[in-house]
């Protein structure tokens, strides 16, 4: 197993995420995070989409969710058999 140098690997990740010793001083001012997303393939582009199909959307997710408590159903135990480390979360595969 090759050697790995976790002190550099941890400064390189984190300067990714945010500035270096910023426990010294917490209250400096950081530049503005730019993120960029990523879309999954296949997706749509949620913000191309029409208003019409838009509220098609949202009145059926609306219905959902009405019928899912007039019926005291519960999703969330559907999907905690494929989530084996209780995240929350569950895997790409599944």
């Amino acid at each position: 197993m090759g050697c790995l140098l976790w002190k550099e690997f941890v400064r390189d990740v984190d300067s990714v995420f945010t500035e270096s010793n910023l426990e010294a001083s917490p209250t400096r001012q950081l530049a503005p995070f730019d993120s960029v997303v990523i879309p999954k393939a296949g997706a749509v582009d949620w913000s191309l989409v029409d208003d019409e199909d838009k509220a098609a959307v949202d009145r059926t997710i609306h219905r959902i969710k009405q019928r899912a408590a007039q019926r005291r159903i519960l999703a969330k135990p559907c999907f905690q058999d494929f989530d084996k480390h209780n995240h929350g979360q569950r895997s790409e595969e599944r």
